[in-house]
């Protein structure tokens, strides 16, 4: 190890604090400011955490379908982590599970891309992806994707390590991550298509003798390996397919609401559009985006595109199957955003085409690996001293337009729109410090208000039920000690049997940081 260290030192010092660089920017990005992006729960986080604790409390279910993602590992995971380590389950330490899974994407795109093209192509697309805010973002979200691109990441090496070094090992491999992933979310659903993509551009590149018999005997092998993995999907599916398959039917037919055209019109359109998520356009939303702007920053889609040019460029002369494969993979994996035929206005969705972040990252490495050789033969004369400059400016910039789009943009626009949950939480925390005593606590129900129950899990009430509709404050009569309720400021009705109620009680309006957030409290002394 000691001589391996002294050699990266001296002969390779450039790969070696490089690679430090992105180690370092790669641990920063994932765990920086975990509570405070996102800021607050909605809805569907709250029905992600529940399912944790639900699983920590002994349901063995294999399918939830309240939840965006029904399938089961993600929470498994989550469980997992908070049982190992004895942590309270939180919003924050289910963002840290997935931010941990995360470091494993890295790992595997830095493999890809030098399985593919070479190290420093690795080496780039792992810091292009472990910065990307597309990735961040969707990480953080608790909305079914925290496991995605890992899985997504080693399936895909594996199926190129296996195609590209006749190791059947490493297709049964991809076979077994791919089973994950359909334990993980439906838009795995595509990979079958996309590992047979690849064994097409395989057999054309290969002409040995044998090849394609012994290519057929291992995607067999695999098939009955995913088969495998995939058994506790295909009881819950067995079990209620109508639940399984209904996210899938209304989007890509007229299961809840008739097509407004002809479907391969409706298609090709929404393909098209989804070409551009990485440097045009998205239709996310704000809990798991920035809606309407590109999947990338700038100079990463820029690299994007020079990647694509010289990958097309190099296929006249090249022998290689790899890259074909891998720019073919592109648009295939977007097939999971363009299908929402019923909902065209829903695509491009960061969500459902976060795989497609896997060949977008590689390639923007081409293009990054590209333009830097044409500038450095462009200017050899300078030395190495330009050379650091020019990385330094890009590496910077790279981190500089990410960090704002994840940590300063994203959070912004998510306290917009998200209702203030944890502000509510605060002041019940610091009612009960400034009187010495518990609270009973209600949220008044309003609608399209905030969720009773990320109220009580910011203020460390998980279980408890808050929520009061206004036709049972009458019910908080024959409840003893301290009574606080939250209400709406525009829900007068409650604001009136209330005081009926409760003479005594005293109200006030609680100002929000975020401006048309304010809230009533209403206060009984016992």
């Amino acid at each position: 190890m000691s001589e391996r260290l002294r050699k990266l030192l001296t002969e390779d010092r450039a790969w070696f604090f490089a690679l430090l660089l992105v180690m370092a920017a790669a641990a920063w990005f994932s765990f920086a400011q975990l509570k405070r992006v996102p800021p607050e729960l909605v809805s569907g986080q709250v029905d992600h955490i529940y399912t944790v604790r639900d699983i920590l409390s002994g349901s063995a279910a294999l399918s939830f379908p309240r939840n965006l993602v029904s399938e089961p590992l993600q929470y498994l995971w989550g469980a997992l982590l908070t049982f190992l380590t004895g942590a309270q389950l939180s919003f924050v330490g289910l963002k840290l599970a997935y931010a941990l899974a995360n470091l494993a994407a890295i790992y595997y795109i830095c493999r890809l891309g030098t399985e593919i093209f070479d190290r420093w192509v690795g080496l780039t697309a792992a810091f292009l992806l472990s910065v990307s805010f597309w990735q961040i973002i969707q990480t953080r979200a608790l909305l079914g994707s925290g496991l995605v691109v890992p899985l997504g990441c080693a399936a895909v090496y594996y199926l190129f390590s296996g195609y590209a070094n006749h190791k059947a090992n490493d297709l049964l491999l991809s076979a077994f991550f791919v089973g994950l992933g359909l334990l993980t979310n439906k838009i795995f659903l595509i990979f079958p298509l996309a590992a047979l993509v690849a064994a097409c551009f395989w057999l054309m590149f290969n002409r040995e003798a044998g090849s394609g018999r012994a290519l057929f005997s291992a995607i067999a092998q695999a098939l009955l390996l995913g088969a495998v993995v995939c058994v506790p999907l295909l009881r819950s599916l067995f079990d209620g397919p109508a639940a399984y398959l209904a996210p899938i039917l209304s989007r890509v037919s007229d299961y809840e609401i008739a097509l407004s055209g002809s479907p391969i019109r409706i298609f090709f359109g929404n393909l098209w559009q989804a070409l551009g998520i990485a440097n045009w356009s998205n239709r996310g939303s704000w809990v798991d985006g920035l809606t309407l702007n590109p999947g990338l920053d700038l100079l990463s889609a820029a690299f994007f595109v020079l990647g694509v040019c010289a990958v097309v460029f190099n296929l006249r002369k090249s022998k290689d199957w790899r890259p074909a494969a891998l720019l073919a993979l592109y648009p295939l994996l977007l097939l999971p955003s363009a299908f929402s035929l019923a909902f065209p206005l829903e695509n491009p969705s960061l969500s459902r085409a976060l795989t497609a972040l896997i060949p977008v990252c590689v390639l923007s490495a081409v293009g990054l690996r590209a333009i830097s050789g044409a500038l450095l033969a462009w200017q050899p004369s300078r030395g190495s001293r330009y050379k650091l400059a020019l990385a330094g400016l890009v590496f910077f910039s790279i981190l500089g337009f990410n960090f704002r789009a994840a940590f300063s943009e994203y959070p912004a626009a998510y306290r917009q729109n998200a209702w203030n949950s944890s502000e509510m939480a605060n002041l019940i925390w610091q009612t009960e410090l400034n009187t010495g005593f518990p609270q009973n606590v209600w949220v008044v129900g309003y609608p399209y208000w905030v969720d009773a129950r990320a109220v009580a899990i910011e203020a460390n009430r998980m279980g408890q039920d808050l929520a009061l509709m206004p036709e049972q404050l009458e019910q908080t009569l024959n409840v003893p000690g301290y009574k606080l309720f939250l209400i709406h400021p525009l829900d007068s009705a409650s604001v009136a049997k209330l005081q009926e109620l409760y003479p005594t009680g005293t109200i006030a309006m609680v100002e929000s940081s975020v401006p048309e957030k304010n809230f009533l409290v209403f206060l009984v002394e016992p």
